[in-house]
């Protein structure tokens, strides 16, 4: 969705629609300061979102060809998610407060959300609006 409001993301170079890649899947267990992403040796990076609407600029790290996922995403987490692009770093982060899963996922299409393309309100969103 980032790529529709915000154009073209920090994954660009690398994604394909349609290419399969493997990952590592991670995010944290905190809802109240929620960070997910990937780390993937097939697009050679982590990228994590955080924030309540997932920030689109993604905090990224370039991955060595002989480094595992698992590898990359305990470096990640150990220098605070720090990238060129968000100098300060996610204070108080550790391993254990992330969940991660290795997948197989193929990359979709960039296109806008549904909600966009058809013209609907969702219908919690109306029944959010009624109460207010």
């Amino acid at each position: 969705m980032s790529h529709y409001w915000f154009g073209k993301t920090g994954i660009d170079d690398v994604y394909a629609e349609g290419k399969r890649i493997s990952a590592l899947i991670f995010w944290n267990k905190n809802e109240l300061r929620p960070l997910r992403g990937l780390c993937s040796s097939d697009l050679g990076l982590c990228a994590a979102y955080s924030g309540v609407y997932l920030d689109p600029a993604e905090r990224q790290m370039r991955m060595s060809p002989s480094q595992s996922p698992q590898e990359a995403f305990a470096a990640f987490v150990a220098c605070g998610f720090r990238d060129s692009s968000h100098l300060i770093k996610v204070e108080d982060v550790r391993l254990l407060d992330f969940e991660a899963a290795q997948m197989s996922v193929a990359l979709p299409r960039l296109e806008p959300p549904s909600s966009i393309v058809r013209k609907e309100v969702p219908a919690g969103a109306r029944d959010a609006n009624r109460s207010s």
